[in-house]
C-alpha cells in the first residue's frame, strides 16, 4: 500500500506497466491454450459423433448383413478354443512338421470368439508347410494364417525355421 501511496517515479511506472503486461501476455497466452486444446477435444467429438450417427443410421442394413453372413456359417463348424487347438495340432502332425504350439490367446466378441495361436516349426521342407498351409486354408472361415514368418536354418538352408500365427473363430451370437 505504501507503493501507491508513494509518488512513483517514471522509470518505476514504466518498470511496473512491464510487468504487468508480461503476467498478461502469460496469463493470455495459457488460456488460448486451453482453448485450443478445447476446441481441438470438441472437433474429435463432433466427427467420432458423425460417424456413430453413420452407425446408427445403418443398424437396418447391418444387421441384414449379419443375419445373412451367419446363415452362411455353420455353426457346427466353429472351433471352441481346445477344439481349435486340437485341430491345428492334428493338421501339423498330417503335414509332418516337426512343430511346437503355444496356447491359444482368445478375444471375446458379441458375434465371435477369435482364437489366436502361434505354430513354431524347425527343420522343415518347404512342401510341408505348402501342405499344412493349404489344409488351413481348406478349413476357411473357421480357421485362417495370419502370418508367416520363416528364414533358413543356418545349418541346412535347404529347411526351414519359423512361425506361423493361426486364427480360428468360433459363432456365439451373444
Amino acid at each position: 500500500m505504501r507503493l501507491l501511496k508513494r509518488k512513483l517515479s517514471l522509470r518505476e511506472k514504466g518498470l511496473l506497466t512491464a510487468c504487468v503486461w508480461g503476467i498478461l501476455c502469460l496469463w493470455l497466452s495459457s488460456e488460448l491454450k486451453g482453448f485450443r486444446e478445447l476446441n481441438g477435444q470438441v472437433d474429435t467429438i463432433e466427427k467420432a459423433l458423425k460417424k456413430q450417427s453413420v452407425w446408427i443410421a445403418n443398424e437396418g442394413l447391418i444387421r441384414e448383413r449379419l443375419q445373412q453372413l451367419v446363415s452362411r456359417l455353420d455353426i457346427k463348424k466353429s472351433l471352441d478354443r481346445n477344439t481349435f487347438a486340437g485341430r491345428v495340432d492334428e493338421l501339423a502332425a498330417k503335414s509332418a512338421i516337426h512343430y511346437t504350439l503355444e496356447s491359444p490367446k482368445e478375444q471375446a466378441g458379441d458375434v465371435f470368439d477369435i482364437f489366436s495361436l502361434k505354430l513354431r516349426f524347425r527343420d522343415c521342407d518347404l512342401p510341408s508347410l505348402i501342405a499344412f498351409e493349404k489344409a488351413i486354408y481348406d478349413e476357411s472361415p473357421y480357421m485362417s494364417v495370419e502370418s508367416l514368418q520363416m528364414k533358413p536354418n543356418p545349418t541346412n538352408p535347404q529347411l526351414l525355421n519359423g512361425t506361423f500365427a493361426i486364427l480360428g473363430m468360433k459363432l456365439t451370437l451373444k
